[in-house]
């Protein structure tokens, strides 16, 4: 490896103001270049050969060490060792480069940087120089242009920076317009533009107006406008940056005024606040206050009495674009020096007045958007008061509603809730159980300039949690009481109290005694007291039934007679005084005789009789079909003290002994089968049957057993069944080759007969069974008579 030496010369130091020079050298400007002339030497002192090396030139601030200010790596080219290179031509050198102390080290090709370093320094001197650096004072005389660039005043404290003097020894600096009389000013401006930013400008001797286009601040120091001592009375005043003052109470407002900026352009007051500091804000937190409007009145010691406050604060738990916050409203009690919370709108828009939680209350409360509150209820009315407005002026409560949001509204429809009022009280847990609730609620279709409404009046009974509608004003002016669908003026579902006529449903309400109407029609007489007395006659208005002394009980049939007491005789007594004929006579459809009750010779004759058992089953069942025992029986009315129900099936096994009768109807039609509407099944009388060929004609009188034709009866065989189960006798005769109906391949019919439940038993069959009988006792001999001789002989001593 080379190892090489140099010899230098250093030129002139001179640099430029400009940043970047142009390919040339023009006029007035200094390149910044610094010449340098050397010989390069190999390490036996002999001239390099002539060629081109690889040199970096480097600025340091120390002889060893220390940090660059400003390095170059070019290639120079040798001739007989000597070079001569122009530093800065491939990398140009800036002014802040060139101090008092620098030192330039030299490293060739691969071989460390030479030392000693050689110590940069001036020349004799130079006409024109770009920058001064180091000047330790002077006196320039005659005046001073500075064409292009910046004034950089610095010194070693806060206080001498900069210092101007002038003849008058008072006058640090004086500015003085071109033209004798006009208006100085001071211009401020961040770019090149013609305009300015600011302006601070004398307006004769009106004052100082300072004119900012833009924005204005101020970030230390108070401003007193008005005022030549800001800050300086004790109280609240005293931390005040800006305070406007004025000594009539005519020119101390402050107005933000806004011309344009369209529909967002606005004046503005911001309160803003930060925790940590003000060139490193942190977030803030719950509970913390973000700003004040305070009204102070000197309280003849100073201001540092609040009359009343209005501060802004965090409501809540805040995050990025997430800020919640309160508005509270405070006033000072007369007396007092502290100011309390009268008014509070929450991060949720709900408004408390005498409260600073409102909506936070479990049950009614927390759904308010305005909460009225006060701790001994003297305080807590709410006022609507106008004075004037003619005949129509007057203070209103509004209650409004539509569907849809609230910036599209849609039409309400019939039913709609549009507005409450509650009476709410504390029951020991929370505000949750209305006692009373008047609504306002839409009452039919509404349209354009049409919105029919009605108005309900609740109240929660005794021992319930429920309010109850009680009474009822629909849109066309009905009043219901107990009702909510009234249907003239005056509707009323309950007790009507007055002199010995009640109107509505049965109760305890005085008078005691006298006819008791409802608005359902029902009519009731009563005798005695009140709750203690006798009911003699009801007539229920829904269902037309007539009850006679019904006592607590509303008649279940048309006609309804009770004994109230053992004394009674009869319950009812049906006396045909004239002579014998019907007591009672049945009739269905209007008309139609399906049997009576009659007197005849002193004897009572029921008359197309026919008795029936209750059945129950969950098949269908046609009348007339034979049904017989299942063995799942239950109660009327679930009732374990009531009538059995037969559990019942149709029949399927011929000469079936649990055939119970002949399926007649269900006890009421009209309604579904049940424990209070059982199946009736006929079993004693007359009714009806259906039978099925097995190859007899019937005869009338014939007995009748079941048959393997489900729901059928067939004629009696002793052939085939000695012991014969009869359910019926024929009626009628049935010759089966005049009949065509089919059921279960075999020809059926339904006929009448007469119910009656027995067992038959034929001669052959009584003969088998006295056979048999007499066998059991010849072996019960045999058996007796051997047992007798296989008895041991009892031994005489």
């Amino acid at each position: 490896m080379k190892r090489f030496t140099m010899f230098l010369g250093l030129g002139s130091l001179v640099l430029s103001l400009a940043w970047v020079l142009a390919p040339g050298v023009a006029e007035g400007i200094v390149p910044e270049r610094i010449n340098i002339q050397g010989i390069l030497r190999d390490v036996g002192g002999n001239p390099v050969a002539d060629g081109s090396y690889s040199v970096i030139f480097t600025i340091y601030n120390a002889d060893i060490g220390g940090s660059v200010f400003w390095a170059e790596t070019t290639s120079i080219g040798t001739t007989d060792g000597l070079f001569n290179y122009r530093m800065g031509a491939a990398n140009p050198i800036p002014d802040t480069a060139i101090r008092l102390n620098t030192w330039l080290g030299i490293t060739v090709g691969a071989d460390p940087e030479m030392t000693p370093r050689t110590r940069l320094t001036s020349v004799s001197h130079a006409f024109k120089v770009s920058t001064v650096q180091g000047a330790q004072g002077g006196v320039i005389s005659g005046d001073v242009a500075i064409d292009t660039g910046n004034i950089l005043l610095a010194g070693s404290g806060p206080d001498d920076i900069l210092s101007l003097s002038v003849s008058d020894p008072n006058i640090a600096l004086e500015l003085r317009s071109g033209t004798f009389g006009g208006d100085p000013y001071i211009d401020f401006s961040n770019d090149a533009a013609s305009d300015y930013d600011a302006r601070i400008q004398l307006l004769g001797d009106a004052g100082l107006k300072i004119d900012v286009p833009s924005t204005l601040a101020i970030p230390t120091g108070k401003v007193g406008i008005g005022t030549t001592t800001p800050g300086s009375l004790p109280g609240i005043l005293q931390n005040s940056r800006l305070e406007v003052a004025d000594a009539n109470g005519l020119n101390s407002d402050v107005s933000l005024r806004v011309s344009g900026g369209g529909a967002t352009g606005s004046a503005s007051l911001n309160f803003a606040k930060s925790r940590g500091t003000l060139p490193s804000p942190t977030s803030v937190q719950s509970g913390d206050f973000l700003g004040n409007i305070t009204f102070v009145g000197h309280d003849g010691s100073d201001f540092g009495s609040i009359a009343a406050w209005i501060r802004g604060s965090v409501d809540g738990t805040p995050g990025v674009d997430d800020m919640p916050g309160r508005l509270e409203f405070l006033t000072t009690p007369d007396g007092s020096a502290t100011p309390s919370t009268q008014m509070t709108i929450n991060n949720a828009g709900k408004v408390g007045i005498g409260t600073t939680t409102p909506g936070s209350l479990p049950g009614i409360l927390q759904n308010s958007r305005i909460e009225v509150a006060d701790a001994n209820g003297l305080n807590s009315d709410v006022s609507l008061r106008v004075s004037g407005g003619g005949a129509t002026g007057s203070a209103s409560l509004n209650f409004a509603k539509s569907r849809g949001t609230l910036s599209s509204p849609t039409i309400v429809q019939s039913g709609d809730l549009l507005g409450n009022m509650t009476f709410v009280g504390h029951d020991g847990s929370d505000f949750g159980s209305i006692a009373a609730w008047i609504r306002g609620v839409v009452d039919g279709t509404p349209g354009v300039d049409d919105m029919p409404g009605r108005l309900e009046f609740l109240t929660t009974p005794d021992g319930s949690a429920t309010a109850a509608t009680r009474m009822t004003i629909d849109n066309a002016g009905n009043v219901g009481i107990g009702t909510n669908t009234p249907s003239q003026k005056l509707s009323v579902n309950g007790n009507i109290s007055g002199g010995s006529l009640i109107v509505g449903s049965t109760g305890c309400i005085d008078p005691s005694s006298g006819l008791q109407l409802s608005t359902s029609g029902d009519l009731i007489t009563r005798t005695g007291s009140q709750c203690g007395g006798t009911l003699r006659l009801h007539l229920d208005g829904t269902t037309g039934n007539f009850g006679i002394a019904t006592q607590g009980f509303a008649p279940v049939a048309p006609l309804e007679v009770r004994s109230l007491d053992a004394t009674h005789v009869a319950v009812a007594e049906i006396n045909r005084v004239a002579n014998d004929g019907i007591l009672i006579r049945f009739s269905r459809s209007g008309s139609t005789n399906v049997g009576n009750i009659s007197v005849a010779a002193g004897a009572v004759s029921y008359n197309a009789f026919t008795g029936s058992h209750y059945g129950w089953t969950d098949e269908a069942i046609e009348r007339g079909e034979l049904v017989t025992l299942s063995g799942v029986n239950c109660n009327s009315h679930d009732n374990l003290e009531s009538e059995i129900i037969y559990g019942i099936k149709r029949s399927s096994v011929p000469n079936d002994p649990a055939c119970l009768g002949s399926f007649l109807a269900l006890a009421e039609p009209s309604k579904p089968a049940s424990t209070d509407n059982p199946h009736l099944v006929m079993a004693v009388g007359n009714g009806v049957m259906w039978v099925v060929d097995e190859g007899q004609n019937i005869q009338p009188g014939d007995y009748l057993i079941s048959s393997s034709t489900p729901g059928h009866a067939m004629k009696d065989d002793e052939t085939k069944y000695p012991i014969g189960h009869i359910v019926a006798r024929a009626a009628e005769g049935v010759d089966w080759s005049t009949v065509s109906e089919m059921a279960g391949g075999h020809k059926h019919k339904k006929i009448s007969v007469l119910f009656g439940n027995f067992v038959r038993s034929s001669v052959a069959s009584v003969n088998r069974m006295l056979q048999q009988q007499q066998m059991e006792i010849e072996q019960l001999k045999e058996t007796l008579k051997q047992m007798q001789a296989e008895k041991p002989q009892a031994k005489v001593e």
